[in-house]
């Protein structure tokens, strides 16, 4: 197809664009005016959220991870609740790239750190015995 030359729908979709092409589905093409600036507000907003998500939010849970780690080896028991947020948050991203296994095992790891908290909560821990 040629470029874009009249009332026909022009696709948004930036291989459309830079080729001059219409050769999106039906669902991706909009027409000119309100809706071309929505549909282009709406792909900044995504093109936001993949940043978010594959760069942004990975380092977080990682910082996460490790001050529950490091909250753990102190014997704080603040650190199943740090635990449990950074599994939640890797099970989002684990779905978000299509890793279910990595996903089902963080949710195992959720369930362990909730565990934790609530063992942790009933025993009284000596200042001299340890935690085993």
């Amino acid at each position: 197809m040629s470029c874009w030359k009249g009332p026909e729908p022009l696709c948004l979709r930036p291989c459309c664009r830079t080729s001059g092409e219409l050769n999106c589905d039906s669902n991706q093409k909009v027409s000119v005016g309100g809706l071309r600036i929505f549909v282009e507000f709406r792909n900044t907003i995504y093109a936001s959220l993949r940043g978010i998500m594959n760069h942004i939010f990975p380092w977080t849970l990682t910082a996460l991870s490790i001050i529950g780690a490091i909250l753990n080896i102190r014997k704080k028991r603040s650190g199943f609740a740090v635990y449990t947020m950074a599994n939640i948050g890797w099970i989002i991203v684990n779905i978000y790239h299509g890793i279910y296994a990595q996903a089902a095992l963080f949710t195992v790891f959720t369930g362990l750190s909730i565990w934790g908290w609530i063992e942790w909560s009933r025993k009284k821990w000596s200042r001299h015995g340890g935690i085993l």
